[in-house]
């Protein structure tokens, strides 16, 4: 039987759905996605209570425009995913003098909101927080190799001290390469599931040649494969079609 929630069920009040056949009926239920004006199938029990409620997500997107258990309707993911292609070209315009910074920041922007905003579909918080910590753990870890290695070489030129300024650039790269490696396996982390959720190999591509970009930046190749890197993203952005598999 079909109907649509009048009033949740909170704590120890119990809910109510209005009927197909136009009569009341009360629910209690845990299930914080029974909202207000929701379209739902449920059946009746001996009791006359309304139980084994379901969402009915083809009318529910379309009349409510809420996310029900984490998922959206195909417009909503869609957007998400050209949102993210944009984000990901607008790193192709970083090689541009003086405004080129401007573009990777606003593209990176762009990339995060996306995958916010397809994690949340696929009730996944943890794809967008460990890109989140991918990215704080990339730039602090620059930011504090860069001051310590600086601190050592002013240090040891005031003190004519060859010793400290070789400790400050060993330790500098230490926490650098700590900080870059915990970066690095969160973004695999958040690629791989974001892969999984939407079934599009692109991002676990995407995945493994970041990590292969980072591992060889020194030798001049990784810089190669981040522009790879790049490509894979935004083709993976532009393939989602579907909405995501609940894992």
């Amino acid at each position: 039987m079909n109907g649509e929630i009048l009033q949740e069920s909170i704590n120890d009040a119990k809910g109510v759905i209005l009927g197909e056949d136009g009569k009341r009926y009360s629910f209690s239920s845990e299930d914080k996605k029974l909202k207000p004006g929701i379209k739902v199938n449920y059946e009746i029990a001996e009791d006359g209570e309304a139980t084994g409620i379901l969402p009915i997500m083809s009318q529910n997107s379309v009349l409510t425009g809420v996310s029900l258990g984490g998922f959206s309707d195909k417009t909503d993911v869609r957007a998400s995913g050209i949102m993210g292609a944009i984000g990901s070209g607008l790193n192709f315009l970083a090689i541009i003098p003086i405004v080129g910074a401007l573009f990777a920041l606003v593209g990176y922007v762009l990339q995060l909101i996306a995958i916010k905003r397809l994690g949340d579909m696929a009730n996944r918080a943890d794809i967008f927080w460990n890109m989140i910590i991918s990215l704080g753990a990339t730039l602090f870890g620059g930011i504090i190799a860069t001051m310590v290695f600086g601190f050592s070489i002013f240090t040891g030129s005031m003190l004519n001290n060859l010793e400290i300024m070789g400790f400050g650039a060993v330790l500098g790269i230490l926490i650098a390469l700590g900080l870059f490696v915990l970066g690095a396996v969160k973004q695999f982390k958040a690629l791989m599931a974001l892969s999984s959720c939407y079934k599009i190999d692109y991002f676990k591509y995407a995945a493994y040649v970041y990590v292969i970009g980072l591992l060889t930046m020194v030798i001049g190749i990784g810089l190669l494969l981040m522009i790879a890197y790049s490509v894979l993203m935004l083709i993976g952005f532009l393939a989602i079609k579907e909405l995501p598999v609940k894992n």
